[in-house]
């Protein structure tokens, strides 16, 4: 898989020797944090709206007045029920915990990443839900979102082996539901990992 947008370039692939290379050209970072969290819960609400949902735009949790509800990063208000009202969690999927990728890229504008299976990518993603978990900030009526906008991992064998390896402990957690979602300007994806 390759995907361009006016900046960036980010290709994953398996090969046939079942490593997942990962490569990233440009910065990789489309604004602040918050734009980020936004713009990525807005494709899952758009994603529940295109099945039926009737949500409102994504708003930062910041920006609303009044207390801030811990672990809620993004809210959307329903179209018609203003008591409803959709709580979401972002949080990134970290391909580098030594930071190697992301210097390298701050340098040179291109980094690399060889994960040795798809299995190692799917421990990526349960150790990013993992992390979310560890700080034992709520869950219930929170939708968790993994930020995969700066690691292109949408490849369908990479969630069937979460799935295989993970899935029965991710219907386990509390989260409403759990999204990946890598969206480059109009090409959108995401992947319900849950319910």
């Amino acid at each position: 898989m390759r995907v361009v947008d006016r900046r960036d370039s980010l290709s994953v692939d398996i090969r046939d020797d079942g490593t997942v290379p990962v490569r990233i050209e440009g910065t990789a970072k489309s604004g602040s944090d918050s734009e980020d969290e936004v713009r990525i819960c807005q494709t899952v609400i758009d994603r529940f709206n295109s099945e039926g949902g009737q949500w409102g735009n994504a708003t930062d949790a910041k920006s609303i007045k009044g207390p801030r509800e811990t672990g809620i990063d993004v809210i959307a208000k329903h179209l018609h029920d203003k008591n409803r009202r959709l709580n979401f969690q972002v949080t990134r999927i970290d391909p580098d915990p030594d930071q190697k990728l992301w210097n390298d890229l701050g340098k040179t504008g291109v980094a690399e990443k060889t994960y040795p299976s798809v299995d190692d990518v799917a421990e990526a993603i349960y150790k990013a839900i993992k992390k979310k978990l560890d700080k034992h900030e709520p869950q219930e009526d929170i939708v968790l979102v993994l930020n995969a906008t700066q690691l292109p991992i949408g490849l369908p064998p990479v969630r069937d082996a979460f799935e295989q390896r993970y899935g029965a402990w991710l219907r386990q957690v509390k989260f409403e539901e759990v999204w990946i979602v890598e969206p480059f300007h109009d090409d959108p994806w995401t992947c319900r990992l849950s319910k």
